[in-house]
């Protein structure tokens, strides 16, 4: 599952990584991060690497400025 932030050193994120990574482990499966510090093409980068390697599913808290279309790309 990757998981896509603005800036992991915000501790509202922190919180939220942590819950998310307890939730994984559940059910045996892990998590890739990466920051995209609203950066669109960065966050693009990252989310196009996951689709090609097949992730399962995609937490995104969406940069600023970030188009519809790249939200639904997400979803499919």
């Amino acid at each position: 599952v990757g998981v896509v932030v603005h800036d992991i050193m915000n501790p509202f994120f922190a919180e939220i990584l942590r819950s998310i990574e307890s939730e994984l482990d559940r059910s045996r499966q892990t998590f890739i991060l990466s920051n995209h510090y609203d950066q669109l093409e960065k966050q693009r980068t990252f989310i196009d690497t996951l689709l090609q390697l097949g992730a399962d599913g995609v937490i995104m808290s969406p940069a600023i400025g970030t188009p519809a279309e790249d939200i639904i790309m997400a979803e499919e």
